[in-house]
């Protein structure tokens, strides 16, 4: 009954108009270069309340094709230096989106993925990555270096994993100020992270530590730099 019901759902998405997702295409401009990306997003499903996740999860595959668009833009050393810029992009990502198309979703065990084709306006993100007007505000350490470290997880095989994993990072390690995603491949997701003063020695050891409930995670290979980590299911 609830497959059926998930898939009249899913038949009715199709049917209705996408408008009510759609960014401003008028915010972005109508003579500026764009790029094509595919993209995908995950959102949990709440109260079996479909149509909400499915608009997060369309949400955060719009983010996630304009952070392939920065990263396209900007260097590793460059997007930690423009950290303040690169958030404000990603917070606004519907207005540098021109249009999207859906070309696949699906509703599995109380996760909502979409992927979708993205037609995101690059000119103007260079424009704005590239502007000098105004200084960018970053914490930084004692060297004065950028409080960041690249996170890759490897090992995940379902959404739950990765549900659980994110969780983990936004919200229950105390060190970790702002993670955003890098990339996201199949087994694979990697993070930036930026963490308070005492940095990748202390998140290691918290991620070395974290009850994920039948999740463990192993972290291989730790610098101030990157923490490499596998997972390992029983």
């Amino acid at each position: 009954m609830v497959t059926r019901q998930v898939g009249i759902f899913l038949s009715l998405c199709v049917c209705v108009c996408i408008a009510a997702y759609a960014p401003d295409v008028n915010a972005a401009g109508g003579n500026e270069a764009s790029v094509t990306v595919t993209s995908d997003g995950v959102a949990s499903i709440r109260d079996d309340d479909y149509a909400s996740s499915r608009k997060a999860a369309i949400d955060a595959a719009l983010v996630n094709a304009v952070d392939a668009v920065i990263d396209e833009i900007l260097s590793p050393e460059e997007r930690m230096l423009k950290a303040d810029r690169v958030e404000a992009l990603r917070r606004e990502a519907p207005r540098y989106v021109v249009e999207f198309r859906i070309l696949e979703e699906k509703a599995d065990v109380g996760f909502y993925r979409v992927i979708l084709s993205a037609t995101v306006v690059s000119d103007r993100i260079h424009r704005i990555l590239a502007d000098s007007g105004q200084a960018d505000h970053q914490r930084t350490g004692a060297t004065g270096e950028p409080e960041s470290v690249v996170l890759n997880i490897s090992g995940i095989m379902s959404c739950a994993q990765y549900a659980a994993v994110k969780q983990l990072l936004f919200s229950d390690i105390p060190c970790i100020k702002h993670v955003s995603e890098r990339v996201f491949e199949r087994g694979m997701v990697e993070f930036d992270v930026r963490c308070d003063a005492s940095r990748e020695e202390r998140l290691a050891e918290e991620l070395a530590a974290a009850d994920l409930r039948g999740i463990h995670l192993v972290v291989r290979h730790s610098t101030p730099e990157r923490i490499d980590v596998d997972i390992l299911s029983w």
